[in-house]
């Protein structure tokens, strides 16, 4: 089993120094080298200021990108770290609206979007989204419910990555399967099985 990327958090700690904040990614670069893609999430931390800090930190370490480094529904100031940076800029989380995802795209707000289909209205739209980031030439990327976004990220020619959180096996009847960085489909339909062997429902009361 291998890896070929890994999310670092680095914020919401404004007060901290860059050095501080950012040191997951910074120890993470020396770690594991060039050949190996470093994320870093912001998780909408930072003020514009000190986000184009950090930026201007996480370049020299080629970071993959810089997640949500400030409140999600910032189109303008995303759209100005985006030009003050090199890094890519990621945003969609937490976005919940086809809508709104195409403001971040027409204000250069990002350079990968990040779509959670449970979260923007289901497959259908999480699709409408991803061909939409495509005509504006941009990556997009899976948030959290990995297997029933691995289908969806095969479908698109603009994936770059699906997240996977471990944590959620415990909870699916079939887990990731992760060979060379890359995942593999081994069974059919929308992925979305969930084990709840050894749960019981209370009974109805009046």
């Amino acid at each position: 089993m291998g890896y070929c990327y890994t999310i670092s958090t680095c914020g919401p700690s404004v007060m901290a120094l860059p050095e501080k904040t950012l040191a997951p990614a910074v120890i993470g670069r020396e770690a594991v080298g060039p050949g190996y893609e470093i994320l870093t999430d912001g998780n909408q931390g930072f003020t514009l200021s000190e986000a184009i800090r950090r930026a201007q930190v996480l370049e020299d370490y080629d970071i993959g990108w810089f997640e949500e480094p400030l409140p999600a529904d910032d189109v303008a100031g995303h759209a100005e770290l985006s030009r003050r940076s090199s890094v890519p800029i990621t945003v969609g989380e937490s976005m919940y609206s086809l809508s709104q995802f195409k403001d971040f795209l027409q204000a250069g707000a990002a350079s990968i979007v990040q779509v959670d289909a449970a979260r923007v209205g289901g497959i259908t739209l999480w699709l409408k989204v991803a061909h939409l980031a495509e005509a504006y030439n941009m990556m997009v990327c899976s948030h959290f419910l990995m297997e029933q976004h691995l289908p969806l990220v095969c479908a698109v020619p603009n994936a770059k990555w699906l997240e996977y959180i471990p944590q959620l096996d415990n909870v699916t009847t079939h887990t990731m399967q992760i060979e060379d960085g890359c995942h593999s489909i081994r069974y059919a339909g929308s992925g979305r099985r969930v084990g709840l062997a050894g749960y019981r429902c209370p009974a109805p009361t009046d």
